[in-house]
Order: C-alpha cells, then sequence, then structure tokens
C-alpha cells in the first residue's frame, strides 16, 4: 500500500470514529474487532480454521500441534489422554469455534477454549498444567 492510500485510509476512519461518536475510550477495543472482522473477511470463502497469534500473525489451525501439546501435558502428570479423547477434545474445539462463527480465532481463545473443554470433560489436572505448560 502506498503511503497516499494509506493516509487517506487512515483520515477515512478517524472521521468515521469522529462522526459516529465513538469516544477516545473506546478507539482501541473498535479497532481490535475491526481488525478481527477484517481478518475472517479476507479468508471467508476458505474452509480452514486459522488463529491469531500473540505477535500479530495469522497460520493454519493445525490439529497435529495441538494433538502434540495436550499430549505432552497429559503426559507430563502421568495421566496420558488416548488418541480417541485426543480426537474428542478437539472435535469440541474446532466445533466451539464453527459456533462463534469465526475463521480467525486469537490463539488465547483457545487457549481458553481448551481450557474449557478439558475442564468440562474432567481433565482438571490437565487443564492445569495445559495452562502452565502455556503460560497463563
Amino acid at each position: 500500500m502506498n503511503d497516499n492510500a494509506y493516509e487517506k485510509l487512515v483520515r477515512e476512519v478517524a472521521d468515521f470514529l469522529n462522526k459516529e461518536g465513538i469516544p477516545d475510550t473506546r478507539i482501541m477495543s473498535f479497532l481490535e474487532k475491526m481488525r478481527m472482522d477484517i481478518l475472517n473477511e479476507r479468508v471467508k470463502d476458505s474452509d480452514s480454521l486459522f488463529v491469531l497469534k500473540r505477535k500479530g500473525w495469522i497460520e493454519e489451525f493445525n490439529e497435529e500441534k495441538l494433538s502434540a501439546n495436550l499430549a505432552t501435558a497429559s503426559d507430563n502428570i502421568k495421566q496420558s489422554l488416548t488418541d480417541s479423547e485426543l480426537q474428542m477434545i478437539i472435535k469440541g474445539l474446532k466445533d466451539k469455534i464453527r459456533t462463534d462463527g469465526k475463521k480467525v480465532v486469537p490463539s488465547g481463545d483457545i487457549l481458553s477454549y481448551v481450557e474449557e473443554i478439558l475442564s468440562d470433560l474432567g481433565y482438571e489436572r490437565i487443564r492445569e498444567y495445559y495452562r502452565i505448560f502455556n503460560g497463563r
């Protein structure tokens, strides 16, 4: 994007915020919502789910990576999950994401969803370790 197009876009967004009377205290949450809506719009025709990483980039949701993280967390506390249990957790996560109607999900939301699913399935010890394992 050239500088002129970018500057024009900034002015248009600023004008919109002013016209709509959005207070300065809500601008960041408005822009974050807009960011997520734009990202979802860009991938709307894809069959894949995507993860918005903490550093700002997007990558395709990787079931194997999540499965490996869950397996490591459960193995470390000597409460190993079977392949069937791992698939049930991943299916629950994908169902939850699809229920929300989004294709791009922040990584923090995915962690929260997985923790919720683990708790709902009675895997409290795994949930606690998974939470620590992921730096939360």
